[in-house]
């Protein structure tokens, strides 16, 4: 069944019910096609996901897009109105000599319309235009790739646009979160990561918005945005749209490619219409992307080996993420999400900031960092052993120890375990402060994801808790 065919869809508005009949049009139009699948929308704000719409037995082919469909820095510089604006400014590479392409119906420049063939009236104005050189802080073929959205978001009845209708308006990524939540969970310990790399990363971003974008808007005007996609927020929205979508794969560099050798493939960072609909899981996917296949130029999507019930939601694991980087890259989080973890290193747990004794011999080992994790054992026994290497070569730990006996006599293993517990009690309390602290967010998002990582992390330290005394006693 072609997705031209297929035009159910799980959506109670006659909004949703038109972006999916004109995207699945969209698809089929252009090659695609799914098997027994059904979009759906799902509970509020989560947006799309696609469901089973019959049984389908194990190893099922689902999905296949064809490369025309994909959307690829190469695309983005072969736009006719946008190809000569990045060629300027991408510092990166040098694109390739390209040659005319008669059949624009599927095209090496992506999916045409004769009313954006144009191109710019006037190569002079591209040429006196003055860049600053901030293209370090944005990789080029994700800055094509942001342009290239943002630029057809601008573009009335563009040929995408039956896809961009469908991609997320909203998103919970820190770069969204308001300055109220920020600065109230600036004061959790765990938290604080987060939040300082979303400073870094927006600091960066805006430098790069108003150094690059804000000149070609000025320059250009509405023939390369609109004033709407030309505001920061909006450019926030598409470089995440960029970040949380995309695909890196091994693929030729342009549908009309006729190599199908290993070699000539390159990686490339590809939006995959429908394909990246496929939410994530961090528990037993059902599905897994094939990759693009160099013989007939086609992604496929591949059930896994499960009979799957009419109405399961089709899962990708989109990589190993714990809870800290979902909530970074994708704003949400995942309740025993088994890939959380702690990490500390010895300055952590021994306070060495702090504590500079010159005798010890723990500088050999400060560098390195252990990961407490759900699975056990949930301390690492290698961290087991460098304590005992730096205890048994020190005595001057025992000093600098809260509540510890100060008697010679007391054991190699006693020092480890009060200082385990110490620190673990420690992390407990930071994350039992951030508990009170959520109390005071507004955004239910934001105070729901920070609650289940802050959650995940108190059972990881329990658990080590429990494991210590296990251990010791």
């Amino acid at each position: 069944m072609t997705a031209e065919e297929n035009n159910d869809c799980k959506t109670n508005s006659k909004e949703g019910k038109d972006k999916v009949k004109a995207f699945k049009k969209f698809i089929a139009e252009h090659g695609g096609k799914t098997h027994n699948v059904q979009i759906a929308e799902l509970e509020y704000e989560k947006g799309w996901g696609i469901l089973a719409a019959q049984k389908i037995e194990p190893n099922t082919v689902i999905m296949e897009i064809p490369q025309i469909l994909t959307i690829t820095a190469e695309i983005a510089r072969n736009c006719p109105t946008l190809g000569p604006i990045l060629n300027l400014i991408d510092v990166d590479e040098i694109p390739e000599e390209k040659e005319k392409e008669e059949d624009n119906n599927l095209a090496k420049d992506g999916i045409q319309k004769d009313s954006i063939n144009e191109g710019m009236e006037n190569q002079e104005q591209i040429e006196n235009l003055k860049l600053s050189d901030t293209m370090t802080l944005c990789k080029s073929d994700t800055l094509a790739l942001i342009l290239f959205i943002l630029h057809h978001s601008s573009i009335q009845d563009s040929p995408y646009s039956p896809y961009l209708y469908m991609l997320p308006q909203r998103f919970h990524t820190p770069l969204f979160w308001k300055s109220n939540d920020i600065e109230l969970l600036r004061q959790c310990d765990n938290v604080c990561p987060i939040i300082d790399r979303m400073d870094e990363n927006r600091s960066l971003l805006y430098e790069f918005w108003n150094q690059i974008f804000v000149p070609l808007y000025n320059h250009f005007g509405d023939a390369l945005l609109s004033q709407e996609n030309a505001g920061f927020d909006r450019f926030l929205w598409a470089y995440t749209i960029i970040e949380s979508r995309t695909f890196k794969v091994h693929m030729t560099s342009s549908p009309s490619s006729t190599s199908s050798s290993i070699s000539s493939l390159k990686k490339i960072q590809v939006l995959c219409p429908f394909i990246d609909f496929i939410n994530h899981t961090s528990h037993n996917p059902n599905v897994h992307l094939q990759g693009y296949n160099s013989n007939d130029g086609r992604f496929r999507l591949i059930t896994h080996g499960e009979t799957i019930r009419a109405g399961t939601e089709f899962l990708l694991t989109y990589n190993q993420f714990n809870n800290q980087q979902l909530i970074r890259y994708y704003g949400f989080a995942i309740p025993c999400n088994p890939h959380d973890k702690i990490i500390l290193s010895i300055d952590d747990i021994l306070d060495l900031k702090t504590n500079k004794s010159k005798d010890t011999q723990s500088h050999h080992y400060n560098h390195q960092s252990y990961e407490l994790q759900r699975s056990d054992p949930s301390i690492p026994s290698s961290l087991i052993s460098v304590l005992r290497k730096i205890f048994s070569q020190s005595l001057e730990f025992s000093n600098s120890t809260k509540n510890m006996d100060e008697e010679k006599s007391i054991t190699l293993n006693e020092r480890i375990f009060e200082y385990l517990t110490n620190k673990i009690q420690n992390l407990l309390n930071i994350r039992y402060s951030t508990m009170e602290h959520l109390r005071l967010i507004r955004n239910p998002h934001v105070k729901a994801m920070i609650t289940i990582l802050n959650q995940e992390e108190i059972d990881i330290l329990r658990k080590s808790q429990e494991y210590l005394n296990f251990l010791f006693r």
